[in-house]
């Protein structure tokens, strides 16, 4: 049933409107963090909604010796003097939702607040071996500041896995927003340092020939994963990682190829076979 009333007068009518020009405040965006990748809807974590029913639950991996940064992207103003546990404050929860902790320093081993210029950002590295220490081993973050409320993906914290690291760095930012450099106008926290996306999948890389050509000769290496991962973790991949011209892999560095990343049958998971690229020798005979 439509809604509206058309009215067709005969003749003109005078409604006695007014019409004038005001200015508007400028407009500024509130939070400009992307919930995508590690940062969710609370309450929407993969393991909490999977879609098809061979859907398995899948986990941040935090090894016990490693570290994983959070970047979040509140408006905070240049020059920040509160910040992690003041103007923005973390909770730690058990995946039953039992708080583990609300104090930041009791899991995070570096946390800034800085300033890009344009906007705030605020960076906080959560540490396997902090996490170690609350005796959790399952468990996920949730993220205050002001009326915006937003949490993590599930971390699970390992001792014992063959897992891979993955990295990449940008100039400036990446797809998200995530910004790669110290504060530009001032910083709160243990230091003004970048932001890192590494990740830990589970899984292996191999060495598997080389193209020898005129031009030199390039070596060829293959991420193989020993698990599925869920549809967050295959967006975190292919916007953060695969869209650098490069990857750095256990501490190497790495060409990304066109990589396409597609889920199984039946299922809204993925089983990402990676594939990288170096040149080893090139045609002035220098070698890598």
């Amino acid at each position: 049933m439509d809604n509206y009333i058309t009215i067709l007068p005969s003749t003109c009518i005078n409604f006695n409107h007014k019409v004038q020009t005001f200015c508007l405040p400028e407009k500024t965006l509130c939070d400009n963090s992307v919930v995508d990748g590690l940062l969710v809807e609370c309450g929407g974590q993969w393991n909490c909604n999977k879609l098809c029913g061979l859907d398995k639950d899948y986990f941040v991996i935090l090894p016990q010796d490693g570290a994983v940064m959070i970047q979040t992207n509140f408006n905070t103003p240049k020059n920040p003097t509160s910040g992690w546990g003041d103007a923005i404050t973390i909770k730690m929860y058990n995946t039953a939702g039992v708080l583990i902790s609300d104090v930041h320093t009791a899991f995070a081993s570096r946390y800034m607040v800085g300033h890009t210029g344009k906007y705030g950002f605020q960076n906080i590295e959560i540490s396997g071996a902090l996490v170690a220490g609350l005796g959790v081993s399952c468990f996920y973050f949730e993220i205050q500041f002001g009326d915006t409320t937003i949490c993590t993906q599930h971390f699970k914290l390992e001792d014992c896995i063959s897992s891979v690291s993955l990295e990449s760095t940008y100039s400036e930012y990446d797809c998200w927003n995530n910004y790669y450099k110290p504060s530009s106008f001032g910083f709160t926290g243990t230091g003004n340092f970048a932001y890192s996306n590494k990740v830990y999948l589970n899984g292996k890389y191999k060495y598997f020939g080389s193209n020898v050509t005129d031009d030199g000769i390039v070596e060829n290496i293959r991420f193989y994963p020993s698990e599925l991962i869920a549809p967050f973790m295959e967006r975190y991949i292919s916007h953060k990682l695969l869209k650098a011209k490069q990857v750095i892999i256990e501490g190497e560095y790495y060409d990304n190829k066109a990589n396409v990343l597609t889920p199984r049958e039946r299922s809204s998971m993925f089983f990402p076979i990676l594939e990288f690229e170096k040149t080893a020798c090139n045609s002035s005979n220098k070698c890598s």
